[in-house]
């Protein structure tokens, strides 16, 4: 990026992990998750997917660490997962078994036949009602979203009635205790 002096006598050219200002003025640092390294100065760039830059005036972007990548571009910091991970208090784990982990910041979806308590979404039980779906579905943009059937867990906090086999389930661990 270059901008006229004052006078208009001469440009000056911004330097790495600086672009030139909406008015075209003067230079400025470039915002977190962006960079510029000082070849391409006029504007700062984003930082691709699965990488960022926390810091103003980058000259480049960091490479998250595997599994971990970026929700998209122009992070600050490593906030999703590849796809067979989810993510959870800023960590990356592999999917557990009997679900599907789409990637991003998606928690495990239950395969069909099992579900998750909304309490531990990274425990995937045996489902003891025949109403357990799992899985997920896309709504009309295309994106994914889980498929919770409640009717799998909505009382599990509470003694409540297993109306397939009429045991009293007392806790998730009675549940699972139960299959």
């Amino acid at each position: 990026g270059e901008f006229p002096t004052s006078d208009q006598s001469e440009c000056r050219v911004c330097g790495a992990g600086m672009e030139t200002n909406s008015d075209g003025t003067s230079c400025e640092e470039c915002k977190s998750g962006k960079y510029s390294d000082g070849v391409r100065v006029k504007f700062c760039w984003e930082c691709a997917v699965g990488k960022h830059s926390l810091n103003s005036s980058a000259t480049s972007c960091e490479s998250c660490e595997k599994p971990m990548t970026t929700i998209g571009e122009g992070s600050i910091r490593c906030d999703a997962c590849e796809i067979g991970y989810y993510f959870m208090d800023d960590t990356c784990t592999v999917c557990p078994e009997h679900a599907d982990c789409p990637g991003g910041t998606f928690l495990p979806i239950p395969n069909e036949g099992y579900w998750s308590d909304p309490s531990k979404p990274a425990h995937i039980y045996p489902c003891v009602r025949p109403t357990c779906k799992g899985g997920s579905e896309l709504n009309r943009h295309g994106d994914i979203i889980t498929t919770r059937h409640p009717e799998c867990w909505q009382q599990l906090a509470n003694t409540s009635t297993d109306k397939t086999t009429d045991n009293s389930i007392e806790s998730t661990d009675d549940l699972i205790k139960s299959t």
